[in-house]
Parts: C-alpha cells; sequence; structure tokens
C-alpha cells in the first residue's frame, strides 16, 4: 500500500487536569419558515446519514461563524423538523437537527447533484452493521493523499467550503463513519476517499485490527498527532481525614467517601453517601480537604475499571473494621 504513510506522528501527553464546564448554555428552538423546494449537494452531504441510515440520527454542525451557520440554516436544517442552537452566553455555537421532513426524501433523489456517487460509496450498507468494537484501541493509518487520483465532484463547492471554515480554519478535525469499507489495497479507488484527497491535506483512518473494518475517516487541515500518555494513573494510596476517607482518582479528582453511619460494603451501591471533588490548580492530593474543595458539577461521573472500584472497596471495609 504505497498510499498509506509508513509512519504516524506521537505527541506525548502527560496527565492533565479535568476541567468542567458550568453549564451555562442553553437550547433555543429555530424558526425557519422557508419551504425548501430543492436540494443542494450540501444538503444532501448532511442528510444523507439520516435519509439512508436511521431517520432519529440527530445532527449537529458548528455555528460560530455567520456565514456558516447561514449557509446551515438555508441548506441543511431548513429540512429537519427540529432545528435548535446551542447558545452560550449571546453566541450561538451550534445547530442541532432531526427528524427529517417528509418530502426531504423526494428532493434528495431529485437534485443530481455531483456529492450522489461520493455519499453511495461512503454509505455502501443500506443499514448500520453491528460493529463489535474491541477493547484494545484501533490502528491508525494515515493516506498519502498525493498519491490518490483526486474525484472532481461537481457542484460541491459549499461542501469544501464549509469543512473548511466551520472545522479546518478553526484547527479541528471532521470525523465520519463509512459503511461498508475494508482497508486493503483496492479502497485506494474508492471514490469517497478520492473525493476528499483532492482537498482536505490529511487523511486518518481507523480500523478495526481484527476485521479489518474502517471504522472512521478523520478528515484534518494538520498532520494528526496520535496522543501517548506518559503516565499510567494508579489509584493511590486512600486518606482518611476526619471521618472521611479520600481517594486520588487521577486528572485532579478526588472521591470522597463519608464513613458515618457506614455498613461494610460489597458493591459500590452500598456506599451511603461519597462524592466527587476536584483538586485546586496545582493543588496537592495531601493538601486537600473536601469542606474546602470545589465538587464536580451534577451530573458528572467517572467511569473506573472493576479492579479499581475493588481497591476502593477494600479500603473502605478496612477503614470500617478499624474505628469499630
Amino acid at each position: 500500500m504505497d498510499w498509506i504513510k509508513g509512519s504516524s506522528l506521537i505527541e506525548y501527553v502527560g496527565e492533565e487536569r479535568m476541567v468542567f464546564d458550568h453549564p451555562d448554555f442553553r437550547m433555543e428552538k429555530a424558526d425557519l419558515n422557508r419551504i425548501p423546494q430543492t436540494m443542494t449537494a450540501l444538503g444532501q452531504f448532511f442528510t444523507a446519514e439520516s435519509l439512508w441510515l436511521g431517520p432519529d440520527t440527530m445532527v449537529i454542525l458548528p455555528a460560530e461563524d455567520e456565514e456558516m451557520r447561514h449557509l446551515v440554516a438555508d441548506q441543511v436544517a431548513a429540512h429537519f423538523e427540529k432545528v435548535r442552537y446551542l447558545i452560550r452566553g449571546d453566541k450561538v455555537e451550534e445547530v442541532n437537527m432531526q427528524r427529517l421532513k417528509k418530502d426531504t426524501g423526494e428532493l434528495f433523489n431529485a437534485a443530481d447533484t455531483g456529492i450522489i456517487p461520493v455519499l453511495k460509496d461512503l454509505y455502501r450498507e443500506p443499514r448500520p452493521a453491528e460493529r463489535r468494537w474491541n477493547r484494545r484501541s484501533p490502528l491508525y493509518y494515515t493516506v498519502e493523499t498525493g498519491r490518490l487520483q483526486a474525484y472532481d465532484a461537481s457542484g460541491t463547492e459549499d461542501i469544501k467550503r464549509f469543512l473548511q471554515k466551520a472545522y479546518f480554519d478553526r484547527g479541528e478535525s471532521f470525523v465520519l463513519q463509512p459503511l461498508g469499507w475494508t482497508f486493503e489495497e483496492k479502497l485506494r479507488e474508492s471514490v469517497a476517499l478520492r473525493f476528499f484527497a483532492g482537498f482536505v491535506p490529511f487523511i486518518r483512518f481507523a480500523v478495526d485490527a481484527d476485521t479489518h473494518q474502517v471504522l472512521s475517516l478523520e478528515l484534518s487541515r494538520d498532520e494528526i498527532r496520535h496522543p501517548v500518555q506518559l503516565t499510567m494513573v494508579n489509584l493511590s494510596a486512600p486518606r482518611r481525614q476526619k471521618n472521611c476517607l479520600y481517594f486520588e482518582l487521577g486528572g485532579g479528582l478526588v472521591q470522597v467517601v463519608y464513613l458515618a453511619g457506614q455498613a461494610p460494603v460489597r458493591f459500590w451501591r452500598d456506599l451511603k453517601n461519597c462524592e466527587l471533588f476536584q483538586l485546586a490548580e496545582n493543588e496537592r492530593f495531601a493538601d486537600f480537604d473536601h469542606e474546602l474543595a470545589e465538587r464536580v458539577p451534577e451530573g458528572v461521573s467517572i467511569l473506573l475499571d472493576q479492579d479499581s472500584i475493588q481497591a476502593m472497596l477494600d479500603a473502605v471495609n478496612r477503614e470500617l473494621a478499624e474505628q469499630r
């Protein structure tokens, strides 16, 4: 495969303190009164998944740029029944679209645009196949875009412009999930892959290591770096503070278990009272005091592996046994 790079950029990253945004946003219904009579290539590009794969698919697009927001409202959102803006402060950040209007299918099929061959190649299966997600990380491959014969899809200028301004110019990637793609030599002839290679500087596959199924297609302005964590976060020894037990979880998070009135535990649900806190900037775990600390916003939870959960439960039981 001479069209796949023999190496990838690796970026070594250390542990970062988790930052939780406080929910200062609101969802606002968009009043779009225009009844579309036709559909553009941009409209087809962002409605195809909902039309072909799942009518309840939620389409979420960036909307910070005013020009791109009007473009989406006119060519994409007009084809959906449910359209809402995500607004933070006084700025529109996203447009959320769901449930296509009943005439959308007819408009889609009547619009003979250059993007149709690309979409049919991108979604080769009529419905989503069941995907077996491995516990291990997928394999990543970077495409040598210059080695592919570009596919010129006529009338797709708005698609290219939208991806450029809404994603690439903001330093963000755009990710697609192809259906029916297998990572093999003949994939270089893919119409969709050749279309994107014609204007996207960097393309990366995520591939299932066992089945060679292509899981995602990431498009980016800059070469994509694969992050490698320098350190493993292991559950450190807990700290007893008054009638509480502190567990450092990494990422600046501390789980606090209140021991008052607590019976011995077998399962996590047996804990009567526990809360998640966050270390202050540059604060050490040894100096943490939950009475002075900030709680993690309501609704945020952390997933722990079973071994870590069991170690925490064992520590709670030891403390309870010692105080009896």
